[in-house]
C-alpha cells in the first residue's frame, strides 16, 4: 500500500491485527528488514512497516532525519491511526526521537534501537569509513550519516511518551 504525505509516496506494508505498531528501518534498508519480527508481533499489533522516502518502493525525495519524522507524523495522520507505539532501527529510531521530541504527533511510545543523536554518536571507524565511501560516491545516504542528526538534549528532555 502507498500513503501520500509530505510530498512523497510512502510504501508500506501492514499485517495482524491489535494496537497500531509503526515499524522504522535503518539507512539503506527497507520494509523487508523486519521480515523475521513482525510474525512474532502481529497476534498483537496492527504492524506498518514503513520504506522511508528514497528507500525501498517508496518514492524519491531529498533525505533528512527532521523531514523524514514529518512523513512518519503525517503517515499517522493520514491511516488515521490512534496512538501508535513507534519502534525504528538505527535512521528509523533517530526519527523515532524527533518525532517523539517535536510532540506534534499523538503517539503512545517509542522504542529507538541504536540511534544517535550527533554524527559523532557514531564510531570513529565508521565515521571514517561512511566520510571516505561519501567522498568516492557522493551518496545521499552517506551523507545523512556524515551530517545529521542534531538532535539536542534538550529536545529529547522534551519527550512525553514512554521511550525505550
Amino acid at each position: 500500500m502507498k500513503a501520500k504525505v509530505n510530498g512523497v509516496e510512502l510504501y508500506y506494508e501492514k499485517s495482524g491485527s491489535g494496537r497500531p505498531l509503526v515499524l522504522l528501518h535503518g539507512n539503506g534498508e527497507d520494509h523487508k528488514i523486519f521480515d523475521g519480527f513482525v510474525p512474532l508481533v502481529k497476534d498483537g499489533f496492527t504492524v506498518y512497516a514503513l520504506d522511508s522516502r528514497s528507500h525501498g518502493q517508496s518514492s524519491r525525495a531529498p533525505l533528512g532525519y527532521r523531514e523524514m519524522a514529518r512523513d512518519v507524523e503525517e503517515f499517522i495522520e493520514a491511516t488515521g491511526l490512534v496512538k501508535p507505539v513507534v519502534a525504528g532501527f538505527s535512521d528509523g529510531g533517530i526519527v523515532a526521537l524527533i518525532l517523539a521530541a517535536n510532540g506534534r504527533a499523538d503517539i503512545r511510545a517509542i522504542a529507538a534501537f541504536g540511534a544517535n543523536s550527533e554524527p559523532e554518536g557514531i564510531k570513529r571507524r565508521w565515521r571514517f569509513i561512511f566520510r571516505s565511501g561519501y567522498f568516492f560516491t557522493h551518496s545521499e545516504y552517506l551523507k545523512l550519516m556524515i551530517e545529521e542528526p542534531h538532535i539536542s538534549a534538550d529536545e529529547l528532555a522534551s519527550i512525553k511518551v514512554p521511550a525505550l
